[in-house]
């Protein structure tokens, strides 16, 4: 009994000493996760940059056909739609990251759900373990 209660508690201080790194595991993904994010962010941004070169390019030859008026309208509508993608790009970005986020706080807790169980399943066994001693 003294011996199967030590070996649990082998087992049990062994699980503990795993969980901060499962949790620098869990850090490390979120921080792949933020810098792929990231990265998207810049290509799209990028991407927005070299579309609205073009679109400015389309607008300017159009300023030469249509007249000055028409092509007012033309590059106020080409900066609306521009501000709309933008505002999608990023609504998208925050979603992205918020969900990251929440995934990280989910496991996490989990983390420290098992952990507290460990523990109080350790204090149980060290508890028995004295009982057994003193009988």
């Amino acid at each position: 009994s003294i011996e199967l209660a030590a070996t649990a508690r082998t087992t049990l201080v062994e699980e503990n000493l795993q969980l901060p790194g499962e949790q620098e595991a869990l850090e490390a993904r979120l921080q792949t996760m933020e810098d792929e994010l990231n990265k998207h962010k810049e290509a799209a941004a990028m991407s927005i940059e070299l579309a609205a070169t073009a679109r400015t390019t389309l607008v300017e030859e159009n300023l030469q056909l249509l007249g000055e008026q028409e092509a007012r309208e033309a590059t106020l509508q080409t900066m609306e739609d521009e501000l709309k993608k933008h505002e999608e790009a990023a609504a998208m970005s925050i979603e992205l990251a918020a969900t990251a986020r929440t995934t990280f706080v989910e496991e996490n807790l989990q983390l420290l759900g098992e952990r507290e169980a460990r523990e109080a399943r350790l204090q149980t066994m060290e508890d028995e373990l004295k009982k057994h001693k003193e009988a």
